[in-house]
């Protein structure tokens, strides 16, 4: 055979090959994807683990180093899975609520902005990222309440301290970090 045959049947052979003449060999993997974690939907408590009820969303261990408060594990025998009130010490309580609807939810965040805690607004819309929120001083105590969709929450501490309100935040960024898609 001469060169140009040669050179031809060899051409003819690759173009054989890359039109799929040839068998197919294994797919390219994939190349690696980062995964994220995806977020807990139920909410968590301190030890990132799925709370018993919802003064888990709290220690009393946070409540005495932020809030600077000699406090002790609340009683839990009136807690719902939509409602606790949950008392770590004098003038020092947690208080969440899941309601059914957001008009119920935007009810209940008005009463709780009207107790003795809330006597004066010191700041609406302390804590960016929710939908309601207030921080007020009353006789003995300050309280922050927040609204995010369905979900209430409020927060006393007893005296009226000038870092209350930095205090009150750190408490509700805990809880709020937290309840994850709680009344979502």
């Amino acid at each position: 055979m001469g060169r140009a045959r040669v050179g031809m049947v060899v051409a003819i052979a690759a173009l054989a090959a890359t039109a799929g003449c040839v068998p197919p060999s294994d797919p390219p993997a994939p190349p690696a994807q980062n995964t994220i974690p995806v977020a807990p939907t139920d909410p968590v408590g301190a030890d990132g683990q799925p709370i018993e009820n919802l003064c888990d969303l709290l220690t009393a261990d946070e409540f005495a180093e932020i809030a600077s408060v000699s406090a002790s594990a609340p009683d839990t025998s009136g807690v719902t899975d939509t409602a606790a009130t949950c008392r770590y010490a004098e003038n020092a309580e947690l208080t969440v609520l899941v309601t059914g609807s957001v008009d119920e939810a935007i009810q209940k965040y008005q009463e709780a902005v009207s107790g003795e805690a809330f006597a004066t607004v010191v700041k609406e819309g302390p804590i960016g990222g929710v939908d309601e929120s207030l921080h007020a001083v009353g006789t003995d105590s300050a309280g922050l309440a927040l609204r995010r969709q369905r979900l209430v929450v409020s927060i006393v501490m007893p005296g009226t301290p000038e870092d209350g309100e930095i205090k009150l935040i750190q408490l509700a960024a805990r809880v709020l970090s937290r309840v994850h898609a709680l009344g979502a």
